[in-house]
């Protein structure tokens, strides 16, 4: 999925201040920034954890001597990020940045909001500029992460069972990053004027997805009171034995194979992980999506932007497993049904056209009768009359353009289904074992607010993917506003007060929904929708973006 452009690389040039903030860590001393756009101190590339070895769990600085103590540690440079699928970044990249407002913090700290960001879990770094959110209305303090990615944080082999503490457990390095992440947060936020009790984690694509994740994992029990996920996937399906199969072809394309576990283990981590390397070149980087071979798999994403064209699936890469942080075999939603679900509020937030980027000018000329053509011919592999039906159910949307449509569709059907699904499990789980004023509460956002800046080709303006993240960091004006209103709200009181939360009839299910002329909370939002594709065999948890 796509993330949000990283906009740090030069933040501290304009910014000049004769005395330095400087912070105290568990570590030692580190002296930031300020942002010269935003009233708030920026601490960039603080380390919070070290890896001994690839493909073992982070550990503390202060258990492997690597603390910077009592020297001052400057905190003004964007270091890199972690190896992404295409070779580029370091190994040693568990980083993070700190975004604190200069103005005065009230007795207990202010909120805390810790960002993973999106990427696939195979590419992207830490790097957004959140100023403008930190310091908006009573502020928050923000903490970006980087966390590790593709083969070094979510290769799953059987031969790494041999070396997790209960021999059963592999892959899922890359969520463990983000949990240590969370627990340097709860030992050193306070130093920047945090409230470690009010940790709310959030993250948009991807790193929604690693929100959902985190939420049903139980080693993330007390690291953090709320969660928001932003088009986050509402599918972590892949069972960790089909994964395992799946990667073993990196092992064959290693010739690292054998016996003997360790020794493979060693011969897996003399390969190069860099650009150019052995083992980078050992992971399948692309495959033939459209006839769903990937037995040995591509790690390059299927075209999640597209409406679907098979009865089995997206076929997407399987990364994100239940691996090393315990979720359900059978995905998230199992895993709130079976009581994974922590009693935190929750935000589940996805856009109205999350696909605002295909397929483009071909589509949005067609008008009227050759717009219902083209979604006939679209849908005819599920029947002579899905398409004709689906136009009747999007015939606002046809009648302004058939680019919204097409965006509409495929956004429904892989992601706001999926999402309202996600929001009801938890809802339920936690309605089952909570009274109804001690659960907290669960939001479904349908943000329909359209991009400041276009995404399609055809130079259309829509809920595209990302643009919410966007709007909130860079966005002006009072739809911007409004959004940065709501997450701090949320990120302070753990609600938001204007908003009713997901009701646990799923006739009834209430969503917040977000649009150009104001939020509503709406009653059986989609409902109907969902149930359509059901109907025409598109609304199972196959057709629900993966990872």
């Amino acid at each position: 999925m796509l993330l949000v452009t990283n906009a740090l690389a030069h933040l501290f040039s304009a910014a000049a201040s004769s005395a330095p903030p400087v912070r105290d860590t568990e570590c030692g001393k580190v002296s930031g920034a300020a942002d010269p756009f935003a009233p708030v101190d920026v601490f960039t590339g603080i380390r919070y954890a070290a890896v001994e070895k690839r493909w073992t769990p982070p550990v503390p600085l202060s258990e492997v001597g690597r603390c910077w103590a009592p020297r001052l540690l400057p905190a003004t440079k964007k270091l890199p990020g972690c190896v992404d699928l295409g070779g580029t970044g370091v190994e040693d990249c568990l980083t993070l940045n700190v975004w604190q407002p200069r103005s005065r913090a009230p007795p207990r700290g202010r909120p805390v909001m810790v960002y993973f960001h999106g990427g696939d879990l195979t590419g992207g770094s830490a790097g957004t500029a959140f100023g403008k959110l930190a310091s908006h209305s009573t502020g928050a303090v923000i903490v970006d992460v980087n966390y590790r990615l593709a083969a070094g944080g979510f290769l799953s082999l059987t031969q790494m069972m041999h070396e997790s503490a209960d021999k059963q457990s592999s892959g899922g390095f890359g969520f463990l990053d983000m949990l240590e992440s969370l627990r340097w947060v709860q030992r050193n936020i306070k130093g920047f004027s945090g409230d470690p009790s009010r940790v709310t984690i959030f993250g948009q694509s991807s790193g929604g997805t690693a929100v959902l994740a985190l939420l049903a994992s139980p080693l993330s029990t007390g690291l953090f009171s709320g969660g928001m996920s932003l088009s986050g996937s509402p599918n972590i399906s892949m069972s960790i034995d089909v994964q395992r199969q799946q990667h073993a072809a990196i092992t064959r394309a290693m010739h690292c194979e054998g016996p003997d576990a360790a020794a493979v283990m060693t011969c897996m981590r003399a390969g190069n992980l860099s650009s150019g390397g052995a083992l980078q070149h050992a992971v399948p980087q692309d495959g033939d999506h459209a006839n769903g071979t990937l037995s040995s798999p591509s790690w390059a994403e299927s075209n999640i932007f597209d409406i679907p064209h098979h009865l089995d699936g997206l076929r997407m890469p399987g990364l994100a497993t239940a691996g090393l942080i315990g979720i359900a075999p059978d995905g998230i939603v199992q895993s709130y049904h079976e009581g994974m679900s922590k009693n935190v509020s929750l935000i589940v937030s996805n856009m109205a056209q999350e696909c605002g980027q295909l397929p483009g000018a071909s589509v949005t000329k067609l008008k009227g009768a050759a717009c219902v053509n083209f979604f006939e011919k679209a849908f005819s592999f599920v029947s002579p009359v899905t398409g004709a039906a689906a136009a009747k159910v999007y015939a606002a949307e046809i009648a302004q353009d058939c680019q919204l449509a097409f965006d509409s569709m495929a956004a429904d059907i892989e992601m706001t289904c999926g999402s309202s699904a996600v929001a009801l499990a938890a809802a339920e789980k936690r309605l089952a074992s909570e009274t109804a004023t001690s659960a907290a509460p669960v939001y479904h956002v349908f943000n329909a607010q359209t991009s400041a800046g276009c995404m399609g080709t055809a130079g259309k303006c829509y809920a595209n993917h990302g643009s919410d993240l966007g709007m909130a960091c860079t966005g002006k004006g009072p739809r911007a506003d409004a959004l940065r209103d709501a997450w701090i709200e949320f990120a302070t009181t753990s609600r938001v007060a204007a908003w009713v939360p997901v009701d646990a009839t799923p006739a009834q299910i209430t969503a917040v929904v977000m649009e150009d002329n104001g939020t509503r909370s709406v009653g059986g939002w989609k409902a109907s929708t969902c149930e359509f594709w059901r109907q025409h065999k598109l609304g199972g948890q196959q057709f629900w973006w993966s990872d």
